[in-house]
């Protein structure tokens, strides 16, 4: 990149934020379509003014925590979360 003296450097840009609209949120984050990635919304309440409960993430780690070694109680326990 050209920097503010004019000199060509090599420089590596940190991905700090990501700015998308609501299909690409859900594409980034794994989430299903009609799904909110951020809270406990249900589908047919997206859009409207109304505050909801975020995920569990402490949830989300613990079943990642799972996933070393065999996956089949990994598997059961996201398909019941």
């Amino acid at each position: 990149m050209a920097s503010g003296d004019g000199v060509w450097r090599c420089c590596h840009p940190i991905f700090a934020c990501f700015v998308s609209d609501y299909p690409e949120q859900a594409l980034v984050t794994c989430t299903y379509y009609g799904h909110c990635p951020k809270c406990l919304v249900p589908p047919d309440q997206l859009g409207k003014p109304n505050t909801f409960p975020s995920w569990d993430y402490c949830q989300a780690l613990n079943l990642y925590s799972l996933a070393d070694g065999d996956v089949r109680p990994f598997h059961a326990a996201c398909h019941e979360a």
